[in-house]
């Protein structure tokens, strides 16, 4: 008798449990935990202590806003950073904007560089976006043109509009770089072309007074009815103005 209930147990209760949604990964955890909001915080909880970057990533935010759980900065700061540390690029740079804000924490701006550039490093582009104006601003740091110039053309190289458009303006004001606008122009029908519509009006403004490239005012209309089309009141304007840019 039993070895009949063991017999029973092996083979009935334990396929039922299984059934019944039991997580084993730290992946299935983080999975279950979107189905369920109930559980979501014990479930991102032993994930991340499992080492699942993402899941730490989630408890920092819950931490952070104070959603389903007591907010807590400390404790918000720690998943983050658990999370950086296993590569989760947005938590890097969650921590980035902390510390340069000083959100409930002294503000450390060299700090918050580092985390920026390790987040555009694992492919988090903002951050290159931001790392680029720390440096172009000298936001807490000495200003530098040439790593400015770097961090927005890293940007812009993982297809972030704003870095090319930025990137662009770099080589137009020969700040960091050799002023060069046909490097500009390419770097702002990039951006245009990832929706930045600042992007797709500078390229139109080079296109109608012939700077470092050829000029065409059919071309510049075209990058104005872009940068039209993407909202930008500017380059309505120019478009009215019946060719007179």
């Amino acid at each position: 008798m039993k070895r009949y209930c063991t017999w029973i147990a092996v083979f009935l209760i334990a396929p039922l449990t299984m059934m019944t949604g039991c997580s084993h990964t730290p992946q299935e955890k983080y999975e279950e935990a979107a189905q369920n909001p109930e559980e979501a915080p014990r479930l991102y909880r032993e994930s991340c202590t499992e080492g699942y970057a993402r899941s730490c990533y989630k408890m920092g935010v819950m931490r952070y806003e104070g959603h389903g759980m007591e907010r807590s900065i400390d404790k918000a700061l720690g998943y983050f950073d658990q999370a950086c540390e296993g590569g989760h690029a947005e938590s890097c740079g969650i921590l980035g904007a902390i510390y340069l804000r000083g959100d409930q924490v002294r503000s450390d701006a060299p700090r918050a560089l580092d985390y920026f550039k390790e987040s555009c490093e694992n492919g988090f582009s903002p951050s290159c976006v931001t790392a680029g104006l720390m440096n172009y601003e000298g936001t807490g740091i000495p200003q530098n043109f040439t790593r400015a110039v770097e961090w927005f053309e890293r940007a812009c190289d993982a297809d972030d509009g704003t870095g090319c458009g930025l990137a662009g303006v770099m080589y137009s004001e020969a700040r960091g770089v050799d002023r060069d606008l046909a490097r500009a122009l390419g770097f702002y029908e990039k951006g245009c072309d990832l929706g930045r519509a600042e992007a797709c009006h500078a390229a139109g403004i080079l296109y109608a007074n012939g700077g470092g490239v050829t000029r065409s005012h059919d071309k510049a209309r075209q990058w104005f009815q872009r940068g039209c089309d993407e909202g930008l009141q500017e380059s309505c304007e120019m478009l009215n103005t019946g060719g007179a840019y």
